[in-house]
């Protein structure tokens, strides 16, 4: 019993480290030159950029909201540690901003926001894989999808893709195609990143599993 606990200790301690490049990721490559990235950070930075409230609050807003409507409706939620993932990075995404004193400004050169929104989904993609693997979640899509299965069957990955389809659209409206197509951009490396970081973490476990019993 006891050997488990600094096992537990450590999958807890990773969870969190990995938030912090996944807080700054959104605060150095997204907010900083006013970019739209994917999942519910993206929805929080749109209503950022037209309303000043925190990309943070939005977020506990937000999957508060859909937290309380699977218990409701689905009758189960993402978890203490689903709970724990979207408080944690809300928090990290305000206090780093303002720990390090950020501005932001409205980049217009198109090579530079195509490496930053494509690094920004790099280090998303492969955190979140880390995180996703070690038990642990942040709400976003995640959640949704729990409660949209409730009254429409569909897999996550399609969800994901048309929910990025919809802030594509969003993001094109108010701040022009170039956004929205960047956007999209980012959501394609995100994916790609978040897909074989998690199954090469899942893919090493399992050949240490096969070397123990060996």
């Amino acid at each position: 019993m006891n050997h488990k606990l600094p096992k537990k200790l450590k999958s807890f301690l990773i969870a969190t480290a990995c938030f912090i490049p996944f807080a700054l990721s959104i605060n150095l490559l997204s907010w900083q030159y006013k970019l739209i990235s994917g999942g519910f950070p993206g929805y929080a930075l749109v209503v950022n950029y037209l309303t000043g409230v925190s990309v943070g609050t939005f977020l506990i807003f937000i999957n508060t909201i859909v937290l309380l409507a699977n218990f409701l409706f689905v009758g189960k939620t993402a978890g203490v540690k689903g709970v724990y993932g979207y408080i944690i990075l809300s928090l990290l995404i305000d206090s780093t901003r303002n720990i390090l004193n950020l501005s932001q400004f409205t980049s217009t050169n198109l090579f530079f926001n195509i490496i930053s929104i494509s690094l920004q989904g790099l280090i998303c993609g492969s955190v979140i894989g880390i995180i996703i693997f070690l038990g642990y979640s942040f709400g976003s899509y995640s959640s949704l999808v729990l409660l949209i299965n409730k009254f429409w069957k569909i897999t996550a990955p399609p969800f994901f893709f048309l929910m990025d389809i919809i802030l594509a659209f969003i993001t094109t409206y108010f701040f022009g195609i170039e956004r929205g197509l960047l956007l999209l951009l980012n959501a394609v490396v995100f994916f790609v990143a978040f897909k074989y970081t998690l199954r090469f973490l899942r893919l090493k476990t399992v050949n240490t599993t096969e070397v123990v019993k060996d």
